[in-house]
């Protein structure tokens, strides 16, 4: 559902600026650096920072959503908040159409230069929109009425605590340690309860609110940081899970034995709450599901919009995918563990797809309805498998670290090269060849 309404939003919204182009009423934006997508990403880049965790803002009061009061159900209704920032911002952002346009336009009309302002414009346009929205959620955490604390002072305090305790680790420790994952958007350093305590880096991480967020929603980036490979003392049942998760171990007493990661079934959530979330969630995704089949088969005057009900009927398959392939983040061994190689793998392989569609839909002869469908794949299906609001959401907190670690700049550097390569290779020979 969350997907599907991800995906209706960016099909609108680029269709609006757009809609002076035909004679109609609205702003005309087309070519040169610019690209369908650009609107909904930056769209979809705020909203994910509006609706950040409190760790994420620097903010120390636990809350889930830190735009929200501590009393509001949703910071208890894991759902609706891997929905909006999984299903929804990361359906509503998409990578393989930014650098597919970008490149297909610079091969077949040299136009080179703009491809690559065009790649610049679109991470930078997205990262300010997500610092935007982060920055909306702490103007709005500071003056909802029962908070009185001073936002300024305790973003400071996290950011020298994030930097303090990647020093820590990284320069004070011997040169057998390892990289392994302990923070990140709903997990990251400072936690002030329920702390994991490593003794040789001499900081703390992972409240009990943040760990289990940690397990519960995968995709989203931790920040990585050396760190002894010896025992950790816990403070939590949900903090050891999420460092055994982390490929630490757990000290249990004079023995030492990994803990199994925390099952769902013991994150503390609203249950009722969320079985009326999925409830709503099913009747909604049941709806737009006929409403698509129907408005589908019976628009005969307009392609676009057969081609946006077709894209939210593939829009789920591609979120599903991207949050399967999100297991696979900082599962690499080495100095490349902190990589999230799942984001990196759906952004890549949506690229590949999509670029292989057009190609198929300018290529082959096809009728009415089944270039309707393959636009459908590249919008739904390859829109919602690859995404821009996680993507820039990691890089962000890469930076957090920053100069201490380079990891920002060679995780968006190699994301993009990557992506141009891909869409080189699947569609430069149709041209060169």
């Amino acid at each position: 559902m969350w997907s599907q309404l991800g995906v209706l939003t960016r099909t609108f919204v680029g269709k609006f600026f757009q809609l002076g182009c035909n004679g109609q009423w609205g702003p005309c934006v087309q070519g040169g650096i610019y690209f369908y997508d650009l609107p909904a990403n930056m769209l979809g880049s705020f909203i994910i920072g509006l609706f950040a965790a409190s760790s994420t803002v620097g903010l120390v009061n636990q809350k889930a959503i830190a735009v929200l009061p501590k009393s509001h159900p949703w910071q208890n209704n894991f759902p609706v908040q891997i929905g909006i920032r999984t299903g929804y911002c990361g359906s509503l952002t998409t990578f393989s159409t930014w650098v597919k346009e970008l490149v297909v336009n610079a091969i077949s009309l040299n136009a080179y230069m703009n491809a690559i302002l065009g790649i610049i414009v679109g991470l930078y346009a997205a990262i300010l929109s997500y610092t935007i929205g982060v920055h909306a959620a702490l103007y709005l955490d500071r003056w909802l009425p029962a908070n009185n604390e001073d936002v300024l002072l305790e973003e400071s305090d996290y950011r020298k605590n994030v930097v303090d305790a990647y020093r820590a680790a990284s320069r004070e420790l011997p040169e057998n340690t390892k990289q392994v994952g302990v923070g990140g958007v709903d997990a990251v350093y400072g936690g002030t309860t329920g702390v994991v305590v490593t003794e040789a880096a001499g900081f703390e991480a992972l409240s009990e609110q943040q760990a289990e967020l940690m397990v519960a929603e995968d995709d989203l980036p931790r920040i990585m940081i050396s760190h002894p490979s010896q025992p950790i003392r816990t403070a939590t049942t949900a903090a050891a899970a999420a460092a055994a998760a982390a490929g630490l171990e757990v000290e249990q007493g004079l023995e030492t034995a990994a803990m199994p990661p925390l099952p769902p079934s013991k994150i503390n959530m609203n249950t009722e709450s969320v079985v009326k979330t999925d409830i709503i969630a099913l009747i909604t995704l049941i709806g737009l599901t006929a409403w698509c089949i129907i408005g589908a088969i019976i628009e005969d005057n307009h392609a676009w919009l057969r081609t946006a009900w077709l894209s939210l009927l593939l829009a789920p398959f591609g979120c599903t995918l991207r949050w399967l392939l999100a297991r696979l983040n900082y599962k690499l061994k080495g100095k490349l563990a902190w990589a999230p190689l799942g984001t990196f793998l759906a952004n890549m392989l949506g690229a590949a797809i999509s670029t292989a569609l057009f190609v198929v839909n300018v290529k082959v002869e096809l009728t009415s309805w089944e270039s309707s469908v393959v636009s459908a794949g590249m919008s739904g299906f390859c829109g919602a498998l690859s995404t821009v609001s996680t993507f820039v959401t990691e890089i962000v907190q890469y930076l957090e670290v920053f100069p201490e670690s380079g990891q920002a700049y060679t995780y968006a550097i190699g994301t993009l090269v990557s992506g141009v390569v891909v869409v080189i290779a699947v569609y430069g020979w149709t041209v060169w060849a």
